[in-house]
């Protein structure tokens, strides 16, 4: 899946970062990936 435009920025998330994506309850959820 790609996903792209401004509004990933405005909400935090940077390009390159690794995120996780799920499905919970009907909805998309991206979470941010912490380096542990």
């Amino acid at each position: 899946m790609r996903l792209k435009g401004n509004w990933l920025e405005e909400t935090g998330f940077m390009t390159g970062q690794p995120v996780q994506v799920s499905i919970e309850h009907g909805l998309l959820i991206i979470r941010l990936v912490e380096n542990n």
